[in-house]
């Protein structure tokens, strides 16, 4: 994958995201769909609607996700001193095929649970500790989407409300309120290759696929900078 990458930052910053037509080579997209579906088989998870620990189950993820075009794509947006945290597979099929409610990505994976000003509701996802980090920590991170197949409008393409992402963390019934105002949402549809770059307070959701016999499969990687957590906090590489 030779080709440069860069994000629109006037769209990113003020709209919370932006997609990059034709961003991944065909000969990576193979390797990256051979990699997931095996992924997939090892756990028995075909029917499943994603995997989480991407980073660590796949060495060709974790390779693309610190690929130079990749890491050039995150330091633009973030800056150099950036890194890969965290990788997720969306897997929506006719078998496994569900509507992601409005929300915003608001929890990180960590080592250790530690007491700490602003971070808070610690759970434990698939094994991993996941805590919500004060607002200023999200707005220091990104996610890069790359789609494994067509988001299309009938393939459960994502919905984003526009410069939602300002406004902070919001409360769920905050989220309610706002999507009454159909003006701001739109749906972003790519095409097989394609990356959408987001911020994870931006509000999002997406739809069910609606044709038979489909494949929506997302690889969503999230990059933060370096030392933007207490030293006492680390995150969980997954």
């Amino acid at each position: 994958m030779s080709k440069t990458l860069k994000p629109n930052l006037v769209n990113l910053f003020n709209l919370g995201f932006d997609l990059v037509k034709s961003a991944v080579s065909s000969f990576n997209l193979k390797e990256l769909a051979l990699a997931v579906d095996s992924v997939l088989t090892d756990k028995m998870s075909l029917n499943k609607p994603g995997q989480r620990h991407m980073l660590k189950s796949s060495k060709i993820v974790y390779d693309f996700a610190n690929s130079p075009q990749i890491m050039e794509l995150a330091s633009v947006a973030l800056g150099n001193d950036c890194q890969p945290v965290r990788a997720l597979l969306f897997n929506k099929t006719s078998n496994s095929n569900w509507f992601v409610p409005w929300h915003q990505d608001i929890t990180i994976a960590v080592k250790e649970h530690k007491i700490f000003p602003g971070f808070i509701n610690y759970t434990l996802k698939d094994g991993l500790i996941h805590v919500q980090p004060p607002a200023h920590i999200l707005e220091q991170m990104l996610a890069i989407r790359i789609h494994l197949d067509d988001s299309t409008n009938s393939n459960g393409a994502i919905k984003f409300y526009k410069g939602s992402h300002l406004s902070g963390i919001l409360t769920q019934s905050q989220i309610n309120d706002l999507i009454t105002n159909q003006t701001n949402i739109v749906s972003c549809q790519a095409l097989t290759g394609d990356i959408i770059i987001m911020k994870p307070l931006i509000v999002h959701s997406s739809p069910k696929i609606a044709s038979t016999n489909s494949t929506r499969r997302v690889l969503h990687i999230e990059y933060a900078l370096n030392n933007i957590l207490p030293s006492t906090i680390e995150f969980q590489i997954a």
